[in-house]
C-alpha cells in the first residue's frame, strides 16, 4: 500500500458528521491499540483545525473522525490523518473535505 491514500470527503454544513476508516495492510487489519491517531483540517487561510479521532475498534484498525465544534467558514479544507506507532509517524490518509450548505 502506498501512503498516504487519497480519499476526498463531503459533508453538509450544520449536520452532525463522522467518517469511519478501517486500516489494513494487505489482508490484515492494522492493530492500532498502541498507536496515536490524529487528524487535522487546513483552510485556504492556512489555519489548522484539529479533527476528533476516536479509535472505535483499535484491534481491527477502525477509527472514526469528527469535525471540530467551531463553525468552519470555508467550503473546502485539506485534511490528513496521521498514525504514530512503533516510534514512527506517518500520514495514512489525506484529501479534501468539501462542505455543501444545507437548505434547512
Amino acid at each position: 500500500m502506498t501512503l498516504p491514500v487519497i480519499h476526498d470527503l463531503d459533508a453538509y454544513r450544520g449536520d452532525s458528521w463522522a467518517q469511519t476508516f478501517r486500516f489494513k495492510r494487505d489482508t490484515t487489519y492494522e492493530d492500532l491499540t498502541s498507536a496515536t491517531v490524529t487528524g487535522a483540517l487546513k483552510g485556504s487561510d492556512g489555519v489548522t483545525h484539529p479533527l476528533t479521532v476516536t479509535k472505535t475498534d483499535a484491534t481491527n484498525g477502525e477509527v472514526t473522525v469528527q469535525l471540530p465544534s467551531e463553525e468552519l467558514p470555508y467550503p473546502f479544507y485539506d485534511y490528513d490523518i496521521q498514525v504514530a506507532m512503533s516510534g514512527e509517524t506517518q500520514t495514512w490518509v489525506r484529501g479534501r473535505l468539501a462542505f455543501t450548505d444545507d437548505v434547512t
